[in-house]
Parts: structure tokens; C-alpha cells; sequence
């Protein structure tokens, strides 16, 4: 990752897997990059800084393994950032009546490029056996569910939803989860509901199960987007994101997940794809829909089609290059999709989140509509970036529970382009505005809109079914013709999220 801060360590040094025996380096002065430390452990007059190291092969294989290097003399500002004497209480079993927290570790086997399990079985299970928590062993891909932590280790698609359902809803849960962004939308659309069967009392919410992200996923939004802020602030310091999740597990505080509801018309149906017996061969499936809840983006257009296309057989046995392939087709294609676009537009200077937003688009007077029959990009979304580098929406703070819309109309492949270029120069595409000729060859301006909305409502006009495609954080809904998807931000939360106790801070000073 270029060049790094590294930290000198002197006296007693040793280096060794945290789990195994001393290696045969001599002691002395030794230099350990800042970057990759998890957290530092005191040890009579010395201190163990535990670290992730992760390599990868020629053939693209990633390895994990968790060091340990001591020194009796580490810098006092890195003591103060990573010092970690004792397990924190969200990752402690409760042993009494008065004391009854659930710990469960969740290893999603379908995220990213498949290495949850490895990771768990490499990184997470010693380093929680480092701090006297019986992390359970994998003798095979089933739940051990009795035991307190848990291992959950999913089978299919539904297994994240299927085990947040069950949470009991009278007893404290911590859910470390080893999962991309699917595995937090997931646990969501799990817990939501049960909430609303409950009624949504405050009773109800008193207990909110706390999600720990360790991101194994492709793009990470949700989690690069909470943390943006310190990857900017550390410079050359910077950690990787795996690193900063374990960093956050043991020093994290817990803070509400902002998230939204969508709505869908009678006829609406769920996109899957399952793997069958034969080699290659996916299944798709369909499953009636009427409502989804997310916390990261929900979309019509390029980005919805780019998400589904991708995913599709006819791709998915490209790899990872399925990607590029569909972008190059749509773009090439640059669809000017028919649909009607209302949004609940909210003033700058109103609060954020709260029940307000969901008052307000009680009023259907409330939507305003985009004043343009046919669209390119239509995106609404509660984070800042997409991947680490796509900055889709520069004004997003985490957590603060705004919902914003990005949309501009059909401008060709070339355009659409640059815009989405501009996306990784740090948001720049915002601002950006053009001379576009309408259908009656009046030239007129035209650019990227960008709003802060308290809800969306999108009609598709569409007879081919190919684009009534809408995503919700990564799921496909396809509507039936002039069917309709409908956003708005939830007033409550369901669940809390662990983040960087600098998160919460300036969370709290945006209040």
C-alpha cells in the first residue's frame, strides 16, 4: 500500500505467530508497520503488539496470519491508540441472571472472494482466545449454536436472515459478522420485521443486537463509509480495512444504524440465484416482495442494471472481470430508462433522521417530481461511498441519517463515463452541468442532481422487463409494469453498529 509508518521496538523483541512458539530472531531493535497492528497488550515489563499479516500468492490466493512482537519500549501516542488490556464487555458471555449477553460469530462463506472462514479460523479465533474467550473450533460448516459464543457459519443466501429472526429479543446479542455489505442488509430485513410484529415499542428496541463488521466483502460500503473520516486523518498510518474492523471490535463504542424502508407495488419479485449439483450451472429464482429495508443505497437505472447484470449466469462465469464486461455493455447501450421520479427534497437546515423525515412524506404534496421522462441514474443512499475510492455522495457524515439522491438524465456512454470517473476523484461529479438538447431541440442545462430527500418514489414505465430492475444494498426487486419502489427513511432503528469511538464523536457534534 505504498509507503508506511513504521514503528521501532527495542528490547525483548520477539516475532512469532501469536498462537505458536518463539521464532529463532534474535532480539534487538525491530521495526513493525503501524498499518497492520491490531492492538497492544501489556505483559509484566513489555508489550505484545499483535498484527495481521496478510500475503498473497502468485495465483491471487490470500493467507492470513496473526504475530505477535515484543518490546519494552513502544511510543506513547501508540499506547494511547491501541492499548488493550482486557476483552471489552461486548465481546463478554453473560454468566448470571443480571448479566446475559449472547456473543455470536458469524462467518458468511458466500462474501467477497470467499475467505471468511479462513480469516476466522487464521485471525479471529486466536485473537479472542488471546483474551480468554472460548472462541469455538470448526470441525464442519454448521451451526453451533448451544455454545456461548456461537459459530454460525452460513449455508445459503438466507442463513444471516434466517439466524437474525431468531434472536430472542429479551436478551442482549453482540454479532461479530465476517461479511461484506450483504451480511449487514441481511441481518437487517432478519430483525425489522420482528420489530414491526412487536408493534415498534420502545420496549422492543431496548435491546438492539450490536453488529460488529469485519469487512470480507467486495466493496465494503457501509463500513469504509463509517470509517472515511480516519483513513483520511492517518496518513502514510493509514490501516487496512480488516485491521481497522478488529481494531474497532475490541475499542469500538455502539451507536444506531441509520436505514431506510422500500416499499413495493402488488406484482413485485425478488431476483436469486442459487448454485445447482452440476458444475457452473446457476438457478435463478423468484419470490414475491413487498417490502425490503437497507442502510446503504437503493436504485433505478445504470447502477441497479450494472448490479444485476453482473450477477447474472451469462456472467458469472467470467469471475471477477463480470464487472468491467457489463459496465462496457450498458455504457455502450446507455439506456435512457422510462420512469416517473418523485423525491421528498428536505432543506438543508432540517434535522437529520428522526421522526420528522417519515412525517413529512405522509403528505404526497411532499414529493416533487424530476422534470425529466427519461433517466439514466437514479440513486438514493445513506453513505458516503460505494467502495473506498467511489465517493457517490461527498456530503454524507456517518451516521447521520440523511438520505440523499443522485440522478441525472440519458447523456451517453461517454458522459456517463466521465461522471462516474469523477465519482473516484473524491466526489467530484457533484456540480457537474452541461448543455443538453431536449426532445424538441431546445438546448437547456442539465447536470448531475444531488438532494438531500426524505423519500423516493420511482414509476417505471418499462415494457421489457430487463430494465424494471431496482437494488436495494445489492438485492434486485424487478416491478411489474408501472410498478413502483418507494424510499423513506426509517424513525427508528434496528440495529446498533460498532464503530471507531472517533465516529460517535463527531456523530454527536453534527447533532
Amino acid at each position: 500500500m505504498g509507503n508506511t509508518s513504521q514503528v521501532a521496538l527495542s528490547e525483548h523483541n520477539s516475532n512469532k505467530p501469536a498462537s505458536g512458539e518463539d521464532s529463532n530472531n534474535p532480539s534487538g531493535s525491530t521495526n513493525v508497520d503501524e498499518s497492520s497492528i491490531i492492538c497492544i497488550r501489556p505483559r509484566g515489563d513489555v508489550y505484545d503488539i499483535l498484527s495481521l499479516q496478510e500475503e498473497t500468492a502468485d495465483d491471487n490466493s490470500v493467507s492470513f496470519q496473526l504475530s505477535r512482537q515484543s518490546g519494552a519500549d513502544v511510543p506513547k501516542s501508540l499506547l494511547h491508540k491501541l492499548l488493550v488490556k482486557d476483552a471489552p464487555d461486548h465481546l463478554c458471555s453473560g454468566g448470571s441472571s443480571t448479566d446475559d449477553r449472547q456473543v455470536h460469530l458469524v462467518v458468511s462463506t458466500r462474501s467477497g472472494t470467499g475467505l471468511a472462514l479462513d480469516f476466522y479460523k487464521s485471525i479471529l479465533q486466536p485473537l479472542l482466545v488471546e483474551f480468554g474467550i472460548s472462541a469455538p473450533a470448526v470441525p464442519g460448516h454448521e451451526e453451533q449454536a448451544s455454545q456461548n459464543p456461537s459459530l454460525v457459519i452460513t449455508r445459503d443466501a438466507h442463513s444471516i436472515r434466517d439466524f437474525a429472526a431468531s434472536l430472542p429479543p429479551d436478551v442482549d446479542h453482540t454479532v461479530v459478522l465476517m461479511s461484506g455489505d450483504g451480511g449487514i442488509v441481511e441481518s437487517l430485513n432478519g430483525k425489522a420485521p420482528t420489530d414491526e410484529d412487536q408493534g415498534g415499542s420502545a420496549s422492543s428496541r431496548r435491546r438492539l443486537p450490536l453488529v460488529a463488521m469485519l469487512p470480507l466483502g467486495t466493496g465494503n460500503a457501509l463500513f469504509n463509509s463509517l470509517h472515511k473520516d480516519i483513513y483520511a486523518s492517518s496518513g502514510t498510518s493509514a490501516p487496512r480495512p480488516l485491521v481497522l474492523g478488529l481494531r474497532t471490535l475490541l475499542r469500538g463504542r455502539r451507536a444506531p444504524l441509520p436505514s431506510f424502508r422500500a416499499d413495493f407495488s402488488p406484482g413485485s419479485r425478488q431476483i436469486s440465484y442459487k448454485d445447482t449439483a452440476a458444475p457452473g450451472v446457476v438457478e435463478e429464482q423468484f419470490s414475491p416482495v413487498t417490502r425490503l429495508y437497507g442502510a446503504i443505497v437503493a436504485s433505478y437505472g445504470f447502477h441497479a442494471q450494472l448490479v444485476w447484470e453482473s450477477d447474472t449466469p451469462e456472467y458469472r462465469k467470467h469471475g471477477d472481470k463480470r464487472f468491467g464486461m457489463v459496465a462496457a455493455e450498458l455504457l455502450k447501450e446507455s439506456h435512457a430508462y422510462r420512469a416517473g421520479v418523485k423525491r421528498a427534497v428536505i432543506h438543508p437546515s432540517f434535522p437529520s433522521g428522526g421522526p420528522q423525515l417519515q412525517q413529512l412524506l405522509l403528505h404526497q404534496g411532499a414529493l416533487q417530481p424530476i422534470d425529466r421522462p427519461r433517466h439514466a441514474y437514479v440513486l438514493a443512499t445513506l453513505v458516503s461511498n460505494l467502495e473506498r475510492t467511489f465517493t457517490i455522495s461527498p456530503a454524507s457524515r456517518p451516521l447521520d441519517g440523511a438520505l440523499r439522491l443522485v440522478h441525472f438524465g440519458p447523456v451517453g456512454g461517454e458522459r456517463t463515463m466521465e461522471i462516474m470517473t469523477q465519482a473516484y476523484n473524491d466526489g467530484q461529479h457533484v456540480g457537474m452541468a452541461w448543455t443538453a438538447t431536449d426532445d424538441a431541440g431546445d438546448e437547456q442545462q442539465d447536470g448531475v442532481g444531488y438532494e438531500r430527500v426524505g423519500g423516493v418514489r420511482v414509476v417505471t414505465h418499462e415494457e421489457d422487463a430487463r430494465w424494471r430492475k431496482v437494488c436495494v444494498d445489492g438485492t434486485i426487486v424487478e416491478l411489474p409494469l408501472e410498478g413502483s419502489m418507494g424510499l423513506q427513511a426509517e424513525a427508528v432503528p434496528h440495529l446498533d453498529i460498532l464503530v471507531d469511538p472517533s465516529v460517535v464523536a463527531s456523530a454527536a457534534s453534527l447533532k
